[in-house]
């Protein structure tokens, strides 16, 4: 058991199709993540019938900005998924725990994520299949292969144990092979 470990969640959102501009907007956080096509005549920055995504660019001040995404938007539509950062959690299991349960179990985890120390947890942000990684991971993704060389779990089970001293949602998991 780790104790006052972290973990990211990746919840997934559901499905994103690119929205149409004959004038792009103005990249900003609001749009962060966004992959939008311009269809507006071609110009200087952006050319007819290309795909682009709003992308942050520094730490401390950050600006944003469009860039080319024909990779991704010829391939919407694509997943999109929500990353919740979550800490002093309770972690059971994970790689190569135990085999008392046999070898297709000694992977398994338990995850324990405490009320009291997780302003804004809600249950409505897991569900059944959802990725998670121990640790605390700082960037966003669209696929669930984007996470290969990480150690990550799928969500088989959510408890949300909001009774007692120690409320807290409890998730059990099964590795995942990127």
């Amino acid at each position: 058991m780790i104790v006052n470990s972290s973990v990211t969640i990746y919840h997934k959102k559901g499905l994103q199709k690119a929205v149409e501009y004959t004038e792009m907007p103005t990249a900003s956080k609001d749009n962060l993540g966004e992959i939008v096509k311009y269809i507006g005549e071609t110009t200087f920055s952006y050319t007819k019938g290309h795909f682009y995504k709003c992308v942050k660019v520094g730490t401390i001040s950050p600006t944003y900005s469009w860039e080319n995404a024909d990779d991704i938007g010829n391939l919407l539509p694509i997943e999109v998924w929500n990353r919740y950062n979550y800490a002093n959690v309770w972690f059971f299991g994970g790689e190569g725990a135990g085999i008392n349960k046999g070898y297709d179990n000694a992977n398994d985890f338990d995850c324990r994520i405490p009320y009291d120390k997780n302003p804004g947890l809600d249950i409505a942000n897991f569900s059944i299949g959802d990725i998670v990684v121990q640790g605390t991971l700082e960037f966003d993704i669209t696929t669930q292969e984007e996470l290969d060389g990480y150690l990550i779990y799928n969500i088989v089970s959510k408890n949300n144990n909001n009774f007692g001293n120690n409320q807290h949602i409890h998730l059990g998991g099964k590795w995942y092979a990127c």
